[in-house]
C-alpha cells in the first residue's frame, strides 16, 4: 500500500511542471493573488457553506476561509489538496478566482468508484492544504508560442478553462487556440457558456470541439479528430491535456509519466511541447 506521504509527493510532482507555462503578465488581468495563499501547507478543515446541483452529477461546493477579507489567493490554474476522513488525496483547481472573499468554489463531478467525490458529496469532513511548489515557479510563455491545443475531458475542464482566459488576456500573442471538450453530454460540461462565448468573442482566434460519447453517435477525442483540427508545425506549439486516466493515456500517456506516447507522440509531439495537467 503506497503511504500518504508518498501519495501526496508524487500529486506534488506531477502539478509543478504545468504551471511553467503560465504567463505572468496575465495575472494583474485574471485576478492577481495579493500575498501568500490562506491554506497553508498543513491541513486544515474548512466548513461548508452552501453547494448547488448543476447537472445529475456534478455540483459546486463552497467552502468558508479564515479570514472573510481575504480571498483565497491562489494563482491561475494552481491547485490544493483534497483529503477525507478516510486518508484519501485528490488535488482540485477551484472554479472560483481570487476576485472571491472569505471563500472559495469547488466544481467536482460525482464518479460512482470515485472514493474522494463520493465524500465531498455526502458532506463528510474535510481537510485542505496548499501546495507550496504549485505556486512558486511562475515563468511567462514563450513568445514563440503562437498555436495552442487544449484537450480536456470532464472536470479536467477547470484549469483549461482558467488557462484559456490567461491566453485571452494575452491578447494577440497566441494566434490559434483549438480546444477539445470531451463528455457524456453537453448538459455535463462545466462552465460551457464562458467558454462558447469566449469561442465566439474570438473567432476565428478560438475553436472548440464538443465530442460528447453519450447515445449511439458519440464521438470521441482520438487521434484522428486531433489531426483533422490541428496540424502540428514545428517550434512554435504548445499542448496541455486534464481528464480522466484513460483519456490521458490514450492521447497523451499517464500523468506522472514525462515522456509522451499515445495520440500526441504519434503525431509528433514531444514531451517539452506537452503539458499534463
Amino acid at each position: 500500500m503506497i503511504s500518504q506521504t508518498k501519495t501526496f509527493r508524487r500529486i506534488t510532482r506531477r502539478l509543478v511542471l504545468p504551471l511553467l507555462l503560465l504567463p505572468s503578465s496575465t495575472f494583474s488581468t485574471y485576478h492577481p493573488s495579493t500575498g501568500p495563499c490562506q491554506l497553508s501547507p498543513s491541513w486544515q478543515s474548512l466548513p461548508l457553506l452552501s453547494s448547488h446541483k448543476l447537472t445529475n452529477q456534478t455540483s459546486t461546493f463552497t467552502y468558508s476561509l479564515p479570514s472573510s477579507t481575504e480571498s483565497l489567493n491562489l494563482s491561475p490554474c494552481a491547485c490544493i489538496l483534497v483529503r477525507n476522513p478516510s486518508g484519501i488525496v485528490r488535488p482540485y483547481t477551484p472554479t472560483s478566482n481570487n476576485s472571491l472573499k472569505g471563500s472559495f468554489t469547488l466544481t467536482v463531478k460525482l464518479y460512482q468508484n470515485g472514493v474522494l467525490s463520493n465524500s465531498i458529496f455526502k458532506n463528510e469532513p474535510l481537510e485542505f492544504c496548499h501546495i507550496n511548489k504549485n505556486v512558486k515557479l511562475q515563468y511567462p510563455l514563450s513568445t514563440s508560442i503562437k498555436r495552442v491545443l487544449l484537450i480536456a475531458g470532464g472536470t479536467g475542464i477547470t484549469p483549461i478553462n482558467q488557462l484559456l482566459e490567461c491566453i485571452d488576456s494575452e491578447g494577440d500573442t497566441v494566434k490559434e487556440v483549438v480546444v477539445f471538450i470531451g463528455d457524456q453530454s453537453s448538459d455535463d460540461v462545466i462552465n460551457l457558456e464562458c467558454i462558447s462565448a469566449l469561442e465566439q468573442t474570438n473567432s476565428p482566434k478560438f475553436k472548440i470541439i464538443r465530442a460528447y460519447s453519450g447515445g449511439e453517435n458519440g464521438r470521441f477525442i482520438d487521434e484522428d479528430a486531433i489531426r483533422q483540427h490541428f496540424v502540428k508545425s514545428e517550434g512554435d506549439c504548445l499542448a496541455a491535456i486534464c481528464g480522466p486516466p484513460p483519456m490521458m493515456t490514450s492521447i497523451c500517456g499517464d500523468r506522472e509519466d514525462s515522456d509522451v506516447t499515445g495520440a500526441l507522440k504519434r503525431l509528433g509531439w514531444k514531451k517539452d511541447e506537452v503539458y499534463k495537467f
